[in-house]
């Protein structure tokens, strides 16, 4: 595996500026993550597996009177010796996530996966204590994905993830029976060579159930027309685009139509404005995460796009009467 050396800050006071270092040759057997006192415990264990890729697995489990709080406990960092892709996945709970390499956070649990396409990495996760979190960590380098899907194919997956730049990341959503295939991989009571081989026949089921998986959800209808293809094109990537939302015009550039004509077809489909169209589906993955999760209001904001938390709130409030805040408040109650 081209990782030339793993870095782990622990953040917490009692751990505070002390790091622990692996060189990419190790496996990590269990090791306790340090957590405040009286906050719950964690752990972490890592697999270097026969074809040249990692497998890693982290659990933290919260006390009760931990909800609503949000740990920052690692900052984690990794040099390579060529680029990779990262996945991590959540079989529960949430992470928000700082990529201090591109500056962006991401927010991700069980109904998205993070993709980082890097050459070097670190992150910073803060971890949702309103759950216990588990998450299933991957790393492939791009040669491997190469000689496993073939140069082209490796390269179309990176693109319709959108990481085909290095580095860059993007939360994309996996549907749950194949991110179970990567959960299963750490699963079991196998010891020695038997593990790493039976690890490995799970990474490469997942590779090609995400493969397929990517490859049908791209592919545009076989009838209609052009327009029409086109749009439901532009719906599956606004379904899975994060941060700002593209002008009509750049849109209508892309899409080699005027940005009038792309609006009145999609909303001739879809029944909606793309600007409704997005607004509404945010607005509704907001709602959802606020109810599930304590991430900060302006992280949620900024992820969703909103260039400042008090747009996000007015709009929260046009489409279901009451302020985001209130929800947070229910959620306290609740706990």
């Amino acid at each position: 595996m081209p990782i030339a050396r793993c870095t782990f800050e622990w953040l917490t006071a009692s751990h505070a500026a002390t790091t622990t270092c692996y060189e990419g040759e190790e496996d990590v057997p269990r090791t306790t993550i340090p957590m405040p006192e009286g906050s719950g415990d964690s752990w972490f264990t890592s697999l270097r597996l026969p074809l040249n890729t990692v497998v890693r697995r982290g659990a933290h489990h919260f006390k009760p009177e931990m909800m609503g709080r949000l740990f920052q406990l690692w900052r984690w960092q990794e040099k390579y010796t060529e680029p990779i892709l990262c996945i991590q996945s959540a079989r529960t709970g949430r992470v928000v996530l700082s990529d201090n390499r591109i500056g962006s956070t991401f927010i991700f649990g069980p109904d998205g996966c993070l993709f980082q396409h890097l050459d070097s990495l670190d992150n910073t996760p803060a971890l949702d204590a309103s759950e216990d979190i588990e998450v299933t960590n991957l790393l492939i380098s791009d040669a491997t994905l190469g000689e496993l899907l073939g140069p082209e194919e490796a390269q179309r997956l990176l693109q319709r993830l959108r990481v085909a730049t290095v580095p860059s990341a993007a939360v994309n959503k996996v549907p749950r029976h194949i991110a179970a295939i990567l959960y299963a991989s750490m699963d079991g009571h196998l010891v020695g060579n038997v593990r790493k081989l039976y690890a490995q026949a799970k990474v490469l089921e997942y590779i090609c159930a995400l493969s397929i998986h990517v490859a049908a959800s791209s592919t545009e209808p076989h009838s209609g027309s052009k327009n029409e293809m086109a749009m439901h094109q532009l719906q599956k990537e606004l379904m899975q685009l994060e941060g700002k939302v593209p002008t009509l015009d750049e849109l209508s550039e892309r899409y080699g139509m005027s940005a009038k004509v792309l609006n009145e077809e999609f909303k001739r489909l879809f029944g909606s404005s793309v600007f409704v169209f997005v607004t509404e589906l945010r607005l509704k993955e907001a709602h959802e995460t606020l109810l599930k999760t304590t991430v900060p209001m302006k992280t949620l904001a900024a992820n969703l796009g909103y260039s400042h938390v008090n747009h996000f709130i007015n709009a929260f409030g046009k489409k279901y009467g009451y302020p985001p805040g209130s929800l947070r408040r229910n959620l306290k109650t609740v706990g």
